[in-house]
């Protein structure tokens, strides 16, 4: 008796705008191409790396869904689309509300210049000039790849980090101050991609005292000693020798910048002097009435003849921080013994929060370790209370045409004391989260993490129009990061190989697989009526015996042969 397993397969993929995660951020699928790196999630050990795009295909016409998670996340591919699960991966189709899906929480934007222009032709140094030519950062235009890692070293270097000079002995050094290894290896890798391959690296134990109290630091000091690197950071616009008795300003080329290099400057800014948002509890957080988060001031200190340079200076940080999203509640100077102290007071409402913690902190791991987790549950707290919002509006429309409490109730399955409460008071404003009723930070981390990543519930599941999707293979472990949902590339007919090659071994010479490729073969996939894939019918002397729809086991694949 011949029996045959015919293997109906597809490798559709994702929306092309669907955000794809490479080693530089963010970029559309559309914009993906052959050779990239992008970031990959082994689903066994839920280790990251890096693995190359090796094929892109595109298909016309494909039935797709949409999925939104409790964050706003949001993802639309074709209804065969795996997201990895607390079950292991799943098709789009067969995801249901409240089931949780794996996460990485990086927020990082792909640099996408929208000019071109020159934003420095010359140090001023003709040996500085000539190694940076052969690196390629002279001339230094603003669509250059390199901007953005500029951007975020001089925002460092301009606090936490300065440039010497020693004429005498011809010495040009640049300067950056740590607080762990890690912190150093990420300068040095910065420094590698512009070309500065040495960075020597050394602890540096320092004896500190403000007022009466004394106090020792621990501080790692990274140097290079490239004179093309001091006069190119120079030139950018860092100050050079201690910054408190000089007057400088943000440069205009941040200043005029996009927002991506903004942020980046920031971003290594607040790495260096930065504040930080901290999450904090009173009366042992009994509940989330009893705690939220905080953000301490940014502040730095001038000599009392600099105030007004210094007060001008935080005014441009202010306006950074303001064209990124965060509030700045004021701007002070305060006269301290050793000249002024002049500070930054930020909002923290959760939009101001949410702002800050997406332009996050280079090169101080420290205060950037919470940070993934504090964005994805502020997300979660204004998502939630949008969908709030919009859910009530709904009600008192209802309300208005004359439909009961209970009907509404049962529609939109919502408690009945909802609606009743709602019926009378209609107010729809909401102007930040309240903490009534909401899980606490902690509480909710806990139930999420997965080391660096998380497990976040699917809000909502869509049907929507056939589309156009883009199909991108990687290597081994074979995912890809899609706005943040750990996906396979592409789809259950993937995963399934190694169990059908399993299966052929182990029944050699009693079956035969036969692989249809549906896209390729539509007349065979119309004669068996095949309307999903992966679809494996058994066919005994020509005649079909059984069908599974869907990703499957080993054994009940046996099953189905065996009956």
């Amino acid at each position: 008796m011949a029996v045959k397993l015919l293997d109906f397969w597809a490798p559709w993929c994702i929306d092309p705008q669907t955000p794809v995660l490479t080693e530089n951020g963010y970029f559309p699928a559309s914009k993906i191409q052959v050779g990239m790196k992008l970031i990959t999630v082994d689903p066994k050990t839920i280790k990251q790396s890096l693995k190359k795009v090796r094929k892109i295909r595109i298909f016309k016409d494909v039935p797709s869904k949409r999925i939104i998670l409790e964050t706003g996340r949001d993802l639309i591919g074709d209804v065969n689309h795996l997201v990895l699960t607390q079950e292991g991966f799943k098709s789009l189709d067969k995801l249901s509300i409240g089931e949780k899906v794996l996460i990485n929480p990086i927020q990082t934007s792909a640099f996408e210049p929208i000019s071109d222009t020159v934003i420095l032709e010359t140090t001023g140094n003709n040996f500085a000039d000539k190694v940076l030519k052969s690196l390629n950062l002279l001339p230094l235009r603003s669509n250059d790849i390199s901007l953005p890692v500029l951007a975020r070293l001089l925002g460092f270097v301009m606090t936490d980090g300065y440039l010497y000079e020693d004429l005498k002995h011809n010495i040009y050094e640049t300067h950056f101050f740590t607080g762990t290894e890690d912190d150093a290896q990420d300068v040095k890798a910065d420094l590698q991609i512009l070309g500065f391959d040495k960075l020597e690296i050394k602890r540096q134990i320092k004896n500190r005292q403000i007022g009466e109290r004394k106090f020792t630091i621990s501080v790692l000091r990274c140097r290079n000693f490239n004179r093309a690197l001091f006069f190119l950071l120079k030139a950018l616009g860092s100050p050079e020798g201690r910054k408190k008795n000089q007057a400088y300003f943000v440069p205009d080329w941040i200043m005029d910048g996009d927002e991506n290099i903004k942020r980046e400057f920031m971003s290594g800014w607040l790495g260096g002097d930065g504040c930080k948002i901290d999450y904090y509890t009173r009366y042992e957080g009994l509940s989330s009435h009893y705690a939220g988060f905080k953000v301490n001031a940014i502040e730095f200190h001038k000599e009392k003849d600099l105030e007004r340079e210094g007060v001008l200076y935080a005014e441009q940080l202010r306006q950074l921080l303001e064209e990124l999203g965060v509030g700045v509640r004021e701007v002070r100077s305060v006269d301290d013994e050793d000249g002024v102290i002049i500070s930054i007071h930020l909002a923290t409402d959760y939009h101001s929060l949410l702002s800050l913690a997406k332009i996050s902190y280079r090169y101080a791991q420290t205060k950037n370790s919470q940070i993934p987790f504090i964005r994805e549950f502020l997300q979660y707290r204004l998502f939630d209370r949008t969908h709030y919002v919009e859910l009530k509006k709904v009600v008192l429309q209802q309300l208005a045409l004359g439909s009961t409490n209970q009907l509404i109730s049962q529609n939109l399955q919502i408690p009945l004391n909802t609606v009743v409460s709602w019926r009378y008071n209609k107010t729809t404003k909401v102007t930040h989260p309240s903490n009534s009723g909401q899980a606490k930070f902690t509480d909710w981390i806990e139930e999420r993490a997965e080391g660096k990543l998380l497990w976040e519930r699917v809000g909502g599941i869509y049907d929507v129009e056939n589309l156009d999707v883009i199909g991108i293979t990687v290597d081994a472990p074979h995912t890809l990061v899609t706005d943040g949902m750990i996906s396979h590339n592409c789809g259950p007919c993937r995963v399934m190989n190694p169990v059908l090659e399993e299966l052929e071994k182990e029944l050699q010479g009693k079956i035969e697989v036969e692989k249809i490729n549906v896209d390729e073969n539509q007349e065979m996939a119309s004669k068996y009526g095949v309307m999903s894939i992966p679809t494996y019918i058994i066919e005994k002397d020509g005649k079909e015996v059984g069908r599974k729809i869907g990703v499957t086991s080993k054994a009940d694949l046996v099953k189905l042969l065996q009956s």
